[in-house]
């Protein structure tokens, strides 16, 4: 019988022994200091978000705190604006991307804030929408093709991306609030003698393309090879690339 109570007790004592010795399970601001990282977005999972209907600051809250894995190229923004997302989901998304594979982990929420847009002597960028800006048109009347080529050959800010803007960016980019020299335009962006510039987007008519007038807001429709109108061109690109 004192043989039994001796091996009981030793079994007790065995097991008294790894309950002091058992570490702890962190809780609180510990056990989530210690939460295994989330890889960051890549593409497809942004669509999952944009497709189960998500609100953009939803989106945007997620994107802030984990990141993305892709750089957002001209085809991924198309193919994202057709499922909903909006400028400031595609600027968030822009200014978050992390190196592919890299975890990442949410900041503490002071620390979120929004970094100022990059500027410089040269350029301008829109920290709504993400786009950088040439500061100034070019200075005489330019057909189409050779404002296409100019933006190509520019190397604005030690750039080499930039390109004719779409008819909607410089729509974006018309602002009747402010004045640069009879110019209504953001940024303070100014104009050679005349506030207009081509567009990318074809026109009403083969051969043509659109442009905006800054003065009025409104949109023509002009031939390529036009030289005699009043045209000029601003060159755009996407900041972050």
């Amino acid at each position: 019988m004192l043989k039994k109570h001796i091996v009981w007790l030793c079994v007790f004592l065995l097991s008294l022994s790894a309950c002091l010795t058992a570490q702890p399970k962190p809780i609180g601001p510990q056990a989530s200091a210690e939460k295994p990282a989330k890889e960051p977005f890549d593409l497809t999972e942004i669509e999952k978000l944009l497709r189960a209907n998500l609100t953009p600051n939803r989106i945007i809250g997620l994107v802030d705190q984990y990141g993305v894995s892709f750089e957002l190229t001209d085809n991924a923004e198309k193919e994202l604006r057709k499922l909903g997302a909006d400028n400031e989901v595609l600027l968030a998304i822009a200014k978050n991307r992390v190196q592919p594979g890299a975890k990442v982990t949410a900041p503490p929420s002071s620390s979120r804030l929004t970094s100022p847009a990059p500027q410089s002597a040269s350029t301008w960028t829109d920290s709504a929408t993400g786009l950088m800006w040439a500061k100034e048109s070019n200075a005489g009347n330019i057909t189409w093709s050779q404002a296409k080529d100019y933006c190509m050959n520019s190397r604005l800010g030690g750039y080499s991306n930039w390109r004719l803007a779409t008819i909607k960016e410089l729509e974006e980019l018309y602002d009747p609030t402010q004045n640069v020299d009879r110019c209504h335009v953001k940024g303070g962006i100014e104009f050679h003698d005349v506030c207009w510039s081509w567009s990318s987007s074809p026109g009403i008519e083969s051969g043509e393309a659109w442009g905006l007038g800054f003065i009025s807001g409104e949109q023509s429709s002009v031939p390529f090879d036009e030289s005699r109108y009043d045209t000029r061109v601003l060159c755009v690109r996407r900041a972050g690339r």
